[in-house]
């Protein structure tokens, strides 16, 4: 299945600097973002600081032209918060790195 047709626009009108687009984008799939990110926690504050974490990289992917899919980029920028950050099989505290 292709990107959304409207999701392409937005990342296209963000690409050319309009700040409204990435405000759409936000508000089309932040609640989603939430959604997901609370599977793995059950703090809100921290669920709402990983979606902000989320959130900064889709605007760095979206910028640099590396999405096309929106969709299909979050639900794996979120994961990869969860997954350990270094082999050695120590456990990864993403939160931790994101509050400290």
């Amino acid at each position: 299945m292709g990107p959304d047709a409207s999701d392409l626009s937005l990342v296209q009108r963000v690409q050319r600097g309009e700040r409204g687009a990435y405000d759409l984008l936000v508000l089309k799939y932040q609640h989603k973002v939430v959604k997901l990110v609370m599977r793995y926690l059950r703090d809100p504050a921290d669920a709402e600081e990983v979606t902000r974490a989320v959130l900064g990289v889709l605007a760095d992917h979206v910028s640099a032209g590396e999405v096309a899919h929106v969709e299909h980029l979050l639900p794996q920028e979120i994961r990869s918060f969860f997954l350990p950050t270094h082999r050695g099989g120590g456990e990864a505290d993403p939160i931790r790195s994101l509050l400290w």
